[in-house]
């Protein structure tokens, strides 16, 4: 197959070039030319998501119940799904399926500063590192909140998604 055929179109050009020196080059400029292909690509595929969030507005959050919809990519979640909603713009609450919790946060465009959780710490039959404590992480993992579309995201301080929340029905 030629390496034509397995590049995707928006790198046609940069695999066109690499076929050319594929086919006539040496075999260290052949290597030079996958790396630096490789390097390219993937700076073009590391892309700050918050640049394409909708920026919250503090009196914009209160009120909604948020459902997750995934936890650190894992679909499918299990009910009771986690849940959280900001009781008014610095403080949120909410129930990881089976501990509820409370938290002073503060909202800033996307930039969000969550204090210490505080889960009501009642004795639960959830596994280890299951859905709740997932949650609980992703949480205190989070940097900024946006919207994409009719999603609520958390994303931790890289900008990468942690969790994605829908509003509860």
């Amino acid at each position: 197959m030629k390496l034509r055929e397995k590049c995707p179109w928006t790198a046609m050009q940069i695999c066109n070039s690499l076929e050319d020196v594929n086919m006539r080059g040496s075999f260290f400029v052949r290597r030079v030319a996958i790396v630096g292909l490789a390097v390219l690509l993937g700076a073009c595929a590391v892309t700050s998501k918050s640049s394409t969030l909708q920026t919250l507005r503090p009196d914009s959050v209160v009120g909604p119940v948020w459902e997750a919809l995934t936890l650190e990519g894992s679909i499918p979640l299990v009910a009771p799904k986690p849940t959280f909603r900001w009781v008014d713009s610095s403080q949120i609450v909410g129930s990881g399926g089976c501990n509820s919790f409370a938290v002073q946060a503060a909202l800033e465009g996307q930039t969000v500063h969550l204090g210490p959780l505080r889960p009501q710490g009642k004795p639960c039959m959830t596994a280890p590192s299951g859905q709740e404590d997932m949650f609980f992480r992703a949480l205190e993992r989070t940097r900024q909140m946006g919207m994409e579309g009719e999603q609520l995201l958390l994303l931790d301080g890289r900008s990468q998604v942690i969790a994605r929340f829908g509003r509860k029905l």
